[in-house]
């Protein structure tokens, strides 16, 4: 039997649960969702951003190492699709985190020494000061 206290977290929960930060936050937030579902459409074939993630709920609970595996290879696709498409490197890095908020919110964790052993980010270029 389901608790009636659970609550299913959905794209929509997580946009009810952010209503109270800042706006500007929330359009960061959002735009990293909007950012990967446009990604998935274009990546696999019109499936939808929970196809996505109830196909890593199902690998995360067959094989744990499968899941990681195919996890950070998505997110690895992601960053270069956005590279492709020409987008600054400090602004990749900055959806990514709010892209990690949002896995995290709907149970998709990632931990930080393996988004350094398995993610490649380009070098923000650096402003030369005159």
């Amino acid at each position: 039997m389901t608790s009636f206290l659970v609550k299913n977290k959905s794209k929509e929960s997580y946009e009810q649960r952010i209503s109270t930060e800042p706006i500007t936050t929330q359009r960061c937030k959002l735009y990293a969702i909007k950012n990967f579902d446009h990604f998935v459409s274009e990546t696999y074939d019109d499936r939808t951003t929970n196809d996505i993630i109830d196909e890593l709920f199902i690998l995360k609970t067959d094989n744990g190492q499968e899941f990681e595996d195919v996890l950070y290879d998505m997110l690895q696709e992601w960053i270069n699709w956005n590279e492709r498409k020409v987008i600054h490197p400090s602004t990749i890095r900055i959806t990514f985190s709010n892209l990690r908020k949002y896995l995290f919110f709907r149970k998709i964790k990632t931990n930080e020494q393996d988004i350094g052993e398995f993610l490649r980010f380009s070098k923000i270029p650096k402003e030369e000061k005159h």
